[in-house]
């Protein structure tokens, strides 16, 4: 008879933890295996997509092969796109095929949310993965070679649209007349950040010529052209969408207590619904309410990688026989960092400004980086600086 899987479903920043925290345990004996599922062959490094966009951070820097990984912890990988789960059969179906599990972590991930605006779908590019980054930068170069003026429209004034517009700013630079929008349905830009870091952000998007455009959305994305609900029409436009996101499409059909689309768990991490016996949710497809804080965590690597790592240990104890450990997170903070060398932010409750919080957000991208990442990322950070000091 075969081993039992333990089973993880996604390979981001969740979903890895949990992995070098399981295989290879002697706890798990001869009657465990580990496996990873994933629909891509690669885990992506999410806080730099924006920098690939940017034109001065290499694909390669942001990429970690998962089978690759999955054989360095002992691991076996399945590459496949996850259609539902069968809770009661304990099966994970891959179109065609299933496989058993004994234990389930569910490190799903999010993506990009269009709320049901299926012209937004079809018309806009969006920023989900290394290809998506690539997509973005190939096209904006292409417009800016054969048109004289080039139009970029971001939907969405978050911290993602923001960094995006930030580094097209950063990529055009001395190559094209173009004007960035920043549209946002909202009455202002990034939504509940304090009144200071709105200020300072909105102070270095005017310094760029980056335009904002709030308490407005699109209507239509037609042969180059936007239209706004307002009226207002930007033709020869390119159309990043970044105006959310949401767990990923199976996890929305499930049958379980939710927040939004995220599923709501216990404090060890397990599904609140009863029945759902040895199943976990870990990163940005759990809903987890801080009892600190007194609100549900937000998306955040830091959280992921936590979560995992309880994930993991929970599992573990399921095996032995003993208590399930109740995840404690901690919050370093926040930076929102602008292509430009800024970048304000919290850091251990403290404020950080200008070319500290950037100096901060990339060593800690460095940080959470594989070993040959790490030197890849600091080389084209160095030259990146090399250039923004030579302005």
């Amino acid at each position: 008879m075969g081993k039992k899987n333990i089973l993880i479903v996604g390979g981001g920043f969740a979903g890895t933890s949990a992995l070098k925290h399981l295989a290879g345990k002697r706890k798990l004996g001869r009657d465990f295996k580990v496996t990873l599922i994933d629909c891509k062959d690669s885990f992506e490094f999410l806080p730099v997509l924006p920098d690939i966009i940017g034109g001065w951070l290499e694909p390669k820097n942001a990429i970690i092969n998962l089978k690759e990984f999955s054989l360095k912890y002992g691991a076996d990988f399945i590459k496949g796109q996850v259609k539902k789960i069968d809770f009661s059969a304990k099966k994970v179906f891959l179109g065609g095929n299933s496989i058993d599990y004994e234990y389930l972590a569910l490190c799903s991930g999010a993506e990009t949310n269009f709320f049901n605006n299926q012209g937004a779908r079809a018309s806009c590019l969006k920023l989900d993965t290394v290809g998506d980054a690539l997509r973005i930068n190939e096209k904006i170069l292409e417009k800016a070679k054969n048109k004289k003026k080039v139009n970029i429209v971001i939907i969405g004034a978050g911290y993602t649209g923001i960094e995006i517009a930030t580094n097209i700013n950063y990529l055009l630079r001395n190559k094209a007349n173009y004007k960035i929008y920043l549209l946002e349905r909202s009455s202002d830009i990034l939504g509940m950040v304090p009144d200071w870091m709105r200020r300072e952000v909105k102070r270095e998007l005017e310094v760029l010529g980056i335009e904002i455009i709030c308490s407005d959305s699109l209507k239509e994305h037609r042969r180059e052209t936007i239209f706004l609900e307002s009226g207002k029409n930007i033709d020869d436009a390119i159309c990043i969408w970044s105006a959310g996101v949401k767990a990923a499409s199976f996890v929305e059909s499930m049958d379980v207590e939710k927040e939004r689309t995220r599923i709501k768990v216990k404090d060890n991490l397990k599904i609140e619904n009863e029945g759902y016996q040895d199943v976990f949710v870990a990163g940005d497809a759990a809903s987890f309410y801080d009892q600190k804080s007194k609100n549900n965590l937000r998306m955040a690597i830091m959280f992921a990688i936590g979560q995992g790592k309880i994930v993991a240990r929970n599992i573990l104890n399921s095996i032995s026989g003993k208590p399930f450990q109740k995840y404690n997170p901690v919050d370093l903070g926040y930076i929102i960092p602008m292509a430009h060398g800024k970048a304000p932010g919290f850091v251990l409750s403290r404020r950080v400004h200008g070319r500290l919080g950037y100096f901060m957000h990339y060593f800690m991208c460095v940080y959470r980086s594989n070993r040959q990442n790490k030197i890849g990322i600091m080389k084209d950070l160095l030259f990146k600086a090399k250039k923004l000091r030579s302005k």
